[in-house]
């Protein structure tokens, strides 16, 4: 249990070094380091004026890390994968061309009942519908989510990865559905034609690293795009 207890507060405390390596923006990266070196300071200084206190705050701690532990194991998830495939674009060129019949790896942005930058591997069925296949909190058997008709959405082309989109028609703007990888810019067409797509659209320049931000930072939620 003690090990479990470690592991589930290092996560929450690696999650930090994750925003703050992803982070665009300087300030909050000195913002979320000093949060995480008050909260070990006051824990330090409580133990060390009683006891009692110090292990009153530390099971206070514990309680809120296993509280957000799902989104922390998503956080860490993806600041790793993002990070590995910078690394092999900008040390190796690398680049990841999808073939017909393959399932493509991404992080969900906005579908209905996964939890924001949950990763798996979407996929297009024979009839046409794109599927989003994933594990909680990476383990057990295999969820599959039906998106909708593959046809229906897009690849974005983006600044720093593509994404998939879904058209808005009405307001002629876009929503996007799920995140690609780093490793992916440059393949968009490949993307497209793996998954049965509509077509590629460029996105860099309409939210950049508004929408990154964004991404990275907001909490858990539902949206329209789902069975």
């Amino acid at each position: 249990m003690g090990l479990v207890v470690a592991f589930v507060v290092w996560l929450v405390g690696h999650s930090f070094d994750v925003l703050v390596l992803i982070s665009p923006f300087p300030f909050l990266d000195f913002l979320l380091k000093t949060i995480r070196n008050i909260i070990f300071a006051v824990l330090a200084i409580a133990a060390l004026i009683s006891p009692h206190l110090g292990l009153l705050l530390c099971l206070g701690v514990i309680v809120f890390s296993f509280l957000i532990f799902g989104w922390a194991l998503r956080t860490a998830v993806f600041g790793t994968v993002f990070a590995l495939g910078l690394l092999r674009v900008l040390l190796f060129d690398a680049q990841d061309r999808p073939n017909l019949g393959d399932s493509v790896p991404a992080f969900s942005a906005r579908v209905r009942t996964v939890p924001r930058r949950t990763y798996g591997r979407l996929h297009t069925g024979q009839d046409g519908t794109l599927m989003f296949g994933y594990r909680r909190l990476l383990v057990g058997s295999e969820k599959k989510l039906l998106v909708g008709k593959a046809s229906s959405f897009e690849v974005g082309q983006g600044i720093f990865f593509p994404s998939v989109i879904e058209p808005i028609e009405s307001a002629g703007k876009h929503r996007v559905v799920f995140r690609l990888l780093p490793t992916h810019r440059g393949a968009e067409e490949s993307v497209r034609a793996c998954l049965e797509l509509a077509q590629v659209r460029d996105i860099r320049f309409t939210k950049g690293i508004r929408s990154f931000w964004k991404f990275v930072t907001e909490s858990g939620g539902e949206s329209s795009v789902g069975p």
